[in-house]
């Protein structure tokens, strides 16, 4: 009986070393896939004539991407996704071919003060290269926070003191799609001992940079624009590793919203006040996106690009677009 248990032990102990060695290889993969995101950097500008364009555009992206996101359709592996333009054609399609993008060298551990200090170089030479005082800047996940930092002169670098930005009045319109300003449960899914800055600061509820920038008080002199999105559950098509590591992750998903950041997260007005503002300096924008469309995938929707548009077009006064 006792060479019979032992049999069963070694059996069982030789079972969960291989669970662990499969789960780390999974997780290390997973890493790695993700790392790939923002190993496609790129800088281009756009120019042309557009009669409904009044100022030069930024594209901003977030974590583990690149600028590459806003120019190719796919899924930041080749994948295209179907019946999808980029953001980039769609806005030259619509008369506003004046656009600047550019990637962050880090989103994983670079601060936001830091990376808003990037920004600010962007939006200086955007400024000088179309004789532009002011800029429009769209952007996407945690790029939204990133131009936040700039705007509200954010002052916190990991929990220290930085020297504050000094912002320049130079933005007109922020247009945000599925910001995380409240966080995300998916960053509490990334183990910490990765020791990524975004895992710190994007926690659910927001780690104590974003905690920060959400006490400080925002511009009123720019229109800030919530594109809050909804997305129908995806089905899965095959199985794979990477559907496997999602899944798991997905655990703590937020259960709306667009499967990693919730509804409520998305709405600046539920993170930062905006009673100073005397005049209406908050919009919301609500969009479902059809099916198949992720987080990742946001700005590749053709709901969520019609909703830029009539903002743009609007140019933030009175627009049926503002609710």
């Amino acid at each position: 009986m006792k060479h019979i248990f032992s049999i069963f032990l070694k059996i069982l102990i030789g079972l969960l070393l291989l669970l662990v060695i499969g789960a780390g290889l999974l997780f290390a993969w997973g890493a790695y896939r993700i790392s790939q995101h923002s190993r496609q950097p790129l800088e281009r500008w756009y120019s042309g004539v557009g009669s409904a364009q009044k100022r030069p555009i930024i594209l901003v992206h977030g974590l583990n991407r690149s600028a590459r996101m806003w120019a190719v359709a796919d899924d930041g592996h080749g994948n295209g996704i179907p019946e999808t333009i980029s953001m980039v054609d769609f806005l030259k399609s619509r008369g506003f071919p004046n656009i600047y993008l550019n990637t962050f060298a880090d989103t994983r551990n670079a601060s936001l003060v830091e990376n808003a200090r990037v920004l600010k170089t962007w939006i200086d030479m955007t400024k000088k290269r179309f004789h532009a005082g002011k800029v429009d800047i769209i952007s996407h996940s945690m790029g939204a926070l990133v131009a936040r930092a700039y705007i509200q002169e954010m002052d916190l670098k990991d929990e220290s003191r930085a020297s504050s930005l000094s912002y320049e009045d130079d933005v007109a319109n922020l247009v945000m799609i599925a910001a995380p300003h409240l966080g995300s449960p998916l960053a509490d899914s990334i183990p910490s001992f990765m020791g990524w800055y975004a895992q710190r600061t994007l926690s659910e509820g927001g780690g104590p940079d974003l905690r920060r920038l959400n006490s400080l008080p925002v511009s009123c002199g720019v229109n800030f624009h919530s594109i809050i999105v909804s997305a129908s559950p995806r089905k899965r098509r095959r199985w794979s590793p990477w559907w496997l590591l999602r899944s798991l992750f997905s655990l703590k998903a937020p259960i709306d919203g667009d499967g990693t950041v919730s509804l409520k997260s998305q709405d600046l007005e539920e993170a930062a006040s905006f009673t100073k503002c005397k005049l209406r300096r908050h919009f919301r924008h609500s969009v479902n996106v059809r099916r198949g469309i992720r987080h990742r995938d946001a700005p590749h929707s053709p709901a969520v690009q019609r909703e830029i548009f009539e903002i743009l077009l609007a140019d933030g006064a009175g627009s049926r677009s503002h609710r």
